[in-house]
């Protein structure tokens, strides 16, 4: 749901990612996001006017709400797993199975060539989601190990891994004051 609840956006492995209205509690098709794989994620940014998604084919898509344009941006070689803002809108979080990457927004939506401003590194498994706290501060992926990772950025603090999950931990969310951490797996 978008931030004004006006707007659902849906992925699909069918290579689309649609952006519906809703119009009388019906949903009405806006606009279809076409993707050369599977998109996995889709994201709306805080201010409602962006929605962003990620794809099998390696690319992040941007949709503008204001002008119904699409810009994409080749930031994997391999699957782009998940994609998330931060709750100002100013980071954008990215991952693939082997690589999570923080961007300033700004910078990665106008520049040809864009630098992530961080990388969290693969470790023993492979990163299915990422997650970022409100503020930008805690980084967490999850993966098929079990295990989530959490990385937070302020200067002095230490990786660390949170365990007691016996299957695949498919996905992570921030609560919004940032403090909390939930998670899916596939644990019965």
């Amino acid at each position: 749901f978008s931030p004004n609840s006006q707007w659902v956006a849906t992925a699909s492995l069918n290579n689309t990612a649609i952006l519906w209205q809703i119009k009388e509690n019906q949903l009405v098709s806006m606009a279809t996001i076409q993707h050369q794989a599977g998109v996995n994620a889709v994201a709306f940014s805080p201010d409602g006017q962006s929605l962003l998604t990620a794809s099998y084919d390696g690319q992040m898509g941007w949709f503008n709400l204001d002008t119904q344009k699409t810009q994409f941006y080749p930031l994997y070689q391999t699957d782009m797993n998940s994609v998330v803002w931060d709750a100002n809108g100013s980071y954008v979080l990215t991952a693939n199975d082997n690589q999570t990457y923080l961007w300033q927004w700004p910078d990665l939506h106008q520049m040809s060539k864009p630098k992530p401003i961080d990388s969290y590194p693969f470790t023993q498994e492979t990163t299915w989601w990422a997650a970022l706290s409100p503020n930008a501060q805690q980084v967490a992926t999850v993966g098929r190990y079990f295990v989530v990772n959490v990385y937070p950025r302020r200067e002095g603090e230490e990786p660390y891994a949170l365990q007691g999950h016996k299957d695949t931990v498919i996905r992570a969310i921030f609560s919004p004051d940032g403090e909390q951490l939930a998670t899916v797996g596939g644990d019965n």
